[in-house]
């Protein structure tokens, strides 16, 4: 079993994070767009492009200056690549 079929709660963590992010932080737009594909790829069940979405969202995380909401980010990203990458197929 994908460990991702209930994505219910990762998705409404990525609403939480996206709402975050429009009322705390300037700018960063990139990595707006990205977990907002992020959420679609997930809503959609395409797990190579959101984990693509996933490591996008990373290498854009610098310009989230508060370093809490960052590291919920960062938090994030680390426990949905984890349950994520066992389930894909070889």
């Amino acid at each position: 079993m994908n460990p991702a079929n209930d994505s219910t709660p990762a998705i409404a963590n990525l609403e939480v994070l996206l709402y975050r992010l429009s009322t705390e932080v300037e700018g960063c737009e990139p990595l707006r767009e990205h977990l907002e594909s992020a959420k679609l790829s997930l809503a959609s069940k395409r797990w190579n492009e959101y984990l693509l979405n996933l490591a996008l969202v990373r290498e854009n995380l610098n310009c989230v200056l508060n370093s809490d909401l960052r590291g919920e980010i960062s938090h994030f990203l680390d426990h949905e690549i984890e349950v994520t990458l066992p389930s894909q197929p070889s």
